[in-house]
């Protein structure tokens, strides 16, 4: 791509964000979106909309949430039950509690069979 071609791709890209946001000061439209951001579901099954960083901070949050508790049973296992209960206690959903088992499994940090989580 030329320079030519990545200026006019930025200035593209440009007038959408001033179409979209409404407004042409960046600071303002920052005070306002960042809050609605970092604020968490307060019902369960509620979606919010949440920055990649911060999803990605949870994804963090939630493979060292699992990894203590697999540690802390000893033995390196525990009841997918008793692990999904103790994770819902730090502030995670349903949803978001399976897709980040399924993620850790498919990552083989975890194996998931039988209704038991064991730390691999």
């Amino acid at each position: 791509m030329t320079p030519d071609e990545k200026l006019s791709a930025s200035l593209g890209a440009d007038r959408q964000v001033e179409d979209t946001k409404g407004c042409l000061a960046p600071e303002s439209c920052i005070a306002e979106t960042a809050p609605a951001e970092l604020e968490l579901p307060k019902e369960q099954g509620q979606k919010v909309c949440m920055s990649p960083k911060t999803e990605a901070r949870r994804r963090a949050s939630l493979t060292a949430l699992v990894g203590r508790e697999l540690r802390a049973s000893g033995c390196g296992r525990l009841p997918k039950d008793e692990l999904v209960a103790s994770v819902q206690k730090a502030g995670f959903d349903s949803d978001e509690i399976a897709s980040g088992l399924e993620r850790l499994d498919d990552a083989n940090k975890i194996m998931l069979m039988d209704g038991l989580v064991f730390l691999v």
